[in-house]
């Protein structure tokens, strides 16, 4: 069985829940963990907590005999599983490791139906893919079930999970469920839980608004208030999002935030000063990173909180140059849109153009062409340079 979902969405909850009532039942769960970088600091990290849950959890004399041969191969990955010594490191004979876990879980199976658990699979290493590959087709007529979560979102074209999928989808078609982000009915239920109160209607539309459904932002917007400001452990996971972005993703994604939850890409490149190429480049970075969703011409933020605490990083001096940039792409590219230009002015300090957009917007006419100065569309430029009123044509 595959759990999929964005990160957030509930997969290790429903997982929880899953091996609470298999033990209360009499089943054997075990659970492991992949690890982020695996491959580099511990492969096969979730056989390793599985052999140490089974370790804990068994009598030693059942125990014993699930083992059998298999314990001194097992013990390369836990040392002090071994007390005769012999251990193999796991890399010596992966081959044997395997057949190894095989039998154990077919004697344990045996014994008591088995619930395998392994989480966070986007993180796993060459290894443990190759491991549950293998054991998958040949436990199917064994009493054991094998649960494996992954976040959807983090699955870029070349993530080496896709090719496990595929692979696991042609030889055994597991269940997948997909979880989705919760309905507004379903979070007025969670909000219900929380404060045990009736939720109020508005409160759970604005609620939803910004969590997107996520049940992670929406509980961490719960516990501190929901209508202001963001927790920092909330904060942390957004921006942790984007620590592998270089630095034109990340001006692209700071000023995609100031513009709103969704900017056409022709001004997006005009506020950033990028070429085609160099941009498209950044929007596949970021839609790889789970930050945005691209439609068309169109990019837009997976969650609207995304948006809010990216805006928030800037500075006060970023904020007036980025929205500097954003009302001159927007005269150039989408003149129409007099009433985002005249916003733009006005967070940007420059309240004469500001009064001249409105007037625009509010007599609905298309606003005049504009020359847009190159200043204007670099964010970390000097704002404004003394060359100001003879770079300006136009705009009145």
């Amino acid at each position: 069985m595959l759990v999929a979902g964005e990160a957030g969405v509930g997969k290790t909850r429903l997982v929880a829940e899953l091996v609470a009532r298999a033990r209360r039942q009499g089943l054997l769960p075990l659970t492991g963990w992949c690890v982020e970088h695996g491959d580099e600091i511990t492969p096969l990290a979730p056989v390793a907590d599985i052999v140490r849950e089974l370790q804990a959890r068994t009598p030693k004399t059942d125990l014993d005999d699930a083992l059998g041969a298999a314990g001194v191969d097992l013990a390369g990955l836990l040392p002090d599983f071994d007390p005769t010594g012999e251990s193999r490191p796991p890399s010596a004979g992966v081959g044997r490791l395997f057949e190894g876990v095989l039998s154990v879980l077919r004697r344990l199976s045996a014994r008591w139906p088995v619930v395998v658990a392994v989480e966070d699979l986007h993180w796993a290493d060459e290894s443990t893919r190759q491991l549950l590959a293998f054991l998958a087709p040949r436990l199917m007529d064994h009493p054991v079930l094998l649960v494996a979560t992954y976040r959807s979102d983090e699955l870029h074209r070349r993530h080496p999970l896709r090719p496990f999928l595929v692979s696991v989808e042609r030889s055994v078609r597991p269940e997948t469920i997909d979880l989705a982000p919760f309905s507004p009915t379903e979070l007025a239920e969670l909000v219900a839980a929380v404060t045990q109160t009736d939720a109020d209607p508005q409160f759970v539309t604005a609620l939803h608004a910004r969590s997107g459904g996520n049940g992670f932002f929406a509980e961490e917007l719960l516990a501190s208030g929901a209508r202001a400001g963001f927790p920092p452990l909330l904060r942390d996971a957004v921006m942790a999002r984007t620590t592998e972005l270089d630095q034109t993703a990340m001006s692209a994604l700071r000023v995609a935030a100031a513009a709103g939850p969704v900017i056409n890409t022709a001004v997006l490149r005009s506020a950033c000063d990028l070429d085609r190429p160099t941009l498209d480049s950044a929007v596949e970075a970021l839609v790889d990173g789970g930050l945005w969703v691209r439609d068309g011409q169109l990019v837009r933020f997976r969650h609207e909180l995304t948006r809010e605490v990216v805006d928030a990083q800037l500075t006060a001096g970023d904020r007036a140059a980025v929205h500097g940039s954003l009302a001159a792409a927007f005269i150039q590219v989408e003149p129409s849109r007099t009433g985002d230009i005249a916003r733009h002015w006005a967070i940007s300090g420059w309240q004469t153009f500001r009064r001249s957009w409105m007037r625009r917007s509010i007599a609905s006419s298309r606003a005049s062409p504009v020359t847009q100065p190159t200043w204007w569309r670099r964010p970390s430029a000097r704002w404004p340079p003394k060359r100001f009123w003879s770079d300006l044509k136009g705009a009145r």
